[in-house]
């Protein structure tokens, strides 16, 4: 039985608390975090129900485990922490806003701590795919870069979840994805690091979470920390052709009204095949709105009517 530690991260500001996992065997250090935007709960639970799996099995290294970044917004069902998304603000600044604050005391966390992986849990809306999400390490170049990504992608193989390369350089950095948690700790400490989405938001969906708790799993037995289980359930991510593929913005609706999705997502389309159908109120159709090019679709909006100009869905296509 490995020993657990329990903890809060030093510091002013909200309880940020973390549970330390260290084997008797040397091996890897892997950081596992939830709950960074307040509305997702998935990867709380899959981290507190997989606890005494991994204290009973861990083979070698350590684990440090942070089931909750976000207090405030865990307690308010808030998506974001003092209206702010902290998943666009690290490093943070001691000086800056709250959420800057909170951000930079969770990296000053982080940036003392010589880890070798950080896997992010979040969730998505209630109709999407479970997926892994690759950053782009856009602060490389050359062989050190191919060298991080590849390192990413592997990993991301190993979840079972359906692996997503992040978007294109000019929209990554224009979305300011490289200060999300893993987009920093990939482009500032050059370390691996994974975000892993499953299950709606403002829900616990019990079989979203065995997926969640399975693809940790499999990450850690691609790293010999874990043994893999018998009972593990099966990888759940869609059929999909060889990749890679990479997330992009989905199309948007001209008109306002009805959305009614007429594919499911992970269904591979071709160019022009259609999506969804915008329909009134009083069930005229409005508009039929089509696949932008070959590619399938990650996560319908969460939205059922929908003001003219709204993204319908995210969505794949071939890197």
């Amino acid at each position: 039985m490995t020993p657990r530690q329990t903890a809060r991260l030093p510091g002013r500001g909200p309880d940020i608390p973390l549970i330390t996992l260290t084997a008797h065997a040397p091996g890897p250090a892997v950081v596992l975090t939830a709950n960074l935007h307040g509305d997702e709960y998935t990867g709380t639970a899959a981290l507190l129900a997989l606890l005494p799996r991994l204290e009973r099995d861990l083979r070698c290294g350590r684990l440090l485990l942070l089931p909750s970044l976000n207090l405030p917004g865990l307690r308010l069902r808030a998506r974001r922490f003092e209206d702010e998304d902290l998943n666009r603000l690290f490093p943070g600044s001691r000086f800056g806003s709250p959420a800057a604050a909170h951000a930079a005391r969770l990296w000053a966390f982080l940036s003392a701590e010589p880890f070798d992986l950080l896997l992010d849990l979040h969730a998505d809306t209630p109709d999407a795919i479970p997926y892994a999400l690759i950053d782009r390490a856009v602060s490389l170049s050359g062989p050190a870069r191919a060298s991080l990504e590849a390192r990413c992608a592997a990993l991301a193989a190993a979840s079972g979840l359906a692996p997503l390369r992040e978007y294109p350089d000019d929209r990554y950095a224009r979305f300011r994805l490289d200060r999300s948690l893993t987009g920093a700790v990939i482009n500032r400490l050059h370390r691996p690091a994974l975000t892993l989405e499953a299950g709606p938001r403002l829900h616990l969906d019990p079989a979203a979470s065995a997926t969640m708790q399975a693809a940790v799993v499999r990450i850690l037995h691609a790293l010999d920390m874990l043994p893999l289980p018998h009972d593990l359930p099966a990888p759940r991510p869609p059929p999909l052709p060889p990749g890679p593929w990479r997330r992009d913005s989905g199309p948007r609706s001209a008109a306002e009204g009805l959305l009614s999705p007429l594919v499911r997502p992970g269904a591979l389309c071709s160019p022009g095949h259609p999506l969804a159908s915008v329909r009134s109120l009083t069930g005229d159709t409005l508009e039929t709105i089509c696949a932008p090019s070959a590619g399938f679709v990650i996560a319908w909006t969460d939205l059922f009517f929908i003001p003219a100009q709204t993204m319908v869905c995210t969505w794949a296509e071939h890197d």
